[in-house]
């Protein structure tokens, strides 16, 4: 076979799906992402409590990012069976929802 019909053939094939270069691109713009929410849950901890006098911003704050946290390795563990993502997932959920315990108590007691 002639190295341009194998070319050609690969990429019918693959056509419409991510080669590795995306994949890898995807998984690091995701960590960045996790990172870049982390800081931001720590500024609305700073924001709420010092400057704004509601910490209740920082719980919702936490909340969300410790549910995107969970649901990251959830899926993780669905696509590669590991266990390590599915407690990582479980943990994150529950402290997500004691966030949003917190908030919904900090809510009702004003």
């Amino acid at each position: 076979m002639e190295k341009d019909y194998i070319l050609k053939m690969s990429r019918e094939e693959n056509a419409g799906r991510r080669d590795e270069r995306e994949m890898a691109v995807a998984a690091a713009a995701s960590k960045v992402g996790m990172l870049v929410g982390g800081f931001v849950c720590i500024v609305l901890v700073f924001l709420g409590t010092l400057v704004l006098n509601a910490p209740e911003i920082s719980f919702a704050g936490w909340m969300v990012y410790f549910s995107m946290y969970a649901s990251c390795n959830f899926v993780l563990f669905r696509k590669l069976g590991n266990r390590q993502n599915l407690i990582w997932g479980i943990i994150a959920a529950v402290v997500a929802a004691g966030f949003c315990a917190a908030l919904v108590l900090k809510s009702v007691m004003k």
